[in-house]
């Protein structure tokens, strides 16, 4: 009879665990959507930028900002930019 009972609070401890380890995984996913969804609202938001800068006076390097493909930095003035390394070339 002891055995089964231990046996019992083991299944039970295991199923504590399942359930939160199942938690923790609907929090993980419910994180990574909210991420996902504020990244495309930020996409949105540059692309409108984008567009807004292009039709100032800064036309050329609205234009050069967008072909830059995301890849720009900013830079101080009277600084030569430099182009970040590559993953590839590390």
């Amino acid at each position: 009879m002891a055995s089964a009972a231990q046996e019992m609070e083991s299944l039970k401890e295991q199923i504590d665990i399942l359930r939160r380890e199942n938690a923790q995984m609907r929090l993980d996913r419910e994180s990574e959507g909210t991420v996902l969804l504020e990244l495309e609202h930020l996409k949105n938001d540059n692309s409108r930028l984008m567009k807004m800068l292009k039709e100032t006076g800064h036309k050329q390097f609205g234009e050069y900002a967008e072909d830059s493909g995301g890849s720009m930095h900013f830079v101080q003035r009277g600084e030569q930019p430099t182009r970040l390394k590559d993953k590839r070339e590390q």
